[in-house]
């Protein structure tokens, strides 16, 4: 169960409770730790993206001996990992027009 935290007084609360028990402010339906979980997962996922695509570039290098392969295996990295920062930056949006809506 999703325990919601009070954005007034950090108090935390039942997953059905509307409104604070303590000091009766009202709750949101996506507790703030849910959010920033989410995003952080992705953007590490991303800057591991991006840390293994450059070594792994600097790594082919000297198996092929091209400098076109080191080319792409860094071009393809920074796209994955730049649409994995975009993804995670979506899911934080929604998780805030969620909590407005709500």
């Amino acid at each position: 169960m999703q325990v919601k935290i009070c954005p007034k007084c950090g108090h935390q609360n039942g997953p059905y409770f509307l409104e604070c028990s303590k000091c009766h402010a009202p709750l949101s339906t996506v507790s703030v730790t849910e959010k920033t979980m989410i995003a952080k997962a992705l953007r590490i996922i991303a800057i591991a993206i991006y840390i293994v695509g450059f070594i792994g570039g600097g790594l082919a290098g000297p198996v092929t001996e091209s400098f076109a392969a080191i080319l792409l295996v860094w071009i393809s990295a920074a796209v994955s990992g730049t649409l994995m920062l975009g993804f995670s930056e979506v899911i934080r949006l929604l998780h805030e027009i969620n909590a407005k809506i709500k």
